[in-house]
């Protein structure tokens, strides 16, 4: 394997990983609204060729940080506004108190006289 089939695999790589962490991101609920897969993508193709030192990429990824919402700035500029997952915070929640319980922690003793039994 050559040296550059083993950078592009790295870069691919590099890509699916920012990939997958930009589309955890609150802007990504905009992004899907606004079909901007493609920019999103052009977005993490600049950033990783800018990663290896690529100023033109740099230079793009910066541009397309800002029409993605990916800074303070843009954000304001977009008039986009991140508010708290209260609905996952509630999940969690409740997730954590009904946890799942192990066969002994299920099973009940159960007063047969109460029961009205023999």
């Amino acid at each position: 394997m050559s040296d550059d089939e083993v950078g592009s695999e790295v870069a691919r790589e590099r890509e699916a990983e920012l990939w997958d962490s930009l589309w955890e991101t609150p802007q990504a609920v905009m992004w899907e609204r606004t079909h901007s897969e493609l920019t999103v993508a052009r977005f993490v193709r600049f950033s990783v060729l800018a990663e290896a030192g690529n100023i033109k990429a740099a230079t793009e990824a910066r541009q397309l940080e800002d029409r993605l919402g990916l800074n303070p700035q843009s954000l304001l500029r977009l008039r986009w506004e991140v508010a708290a997952d209260e609905v996952a915070e509630q999940r969690q929640e409740r997730s954590s108190r009904s946890a799942p319980k192990s066969a002994r922690q299920r099973l009940k003793i159960v007063d047969v006289d109460a029961a009205g039994g023999s």
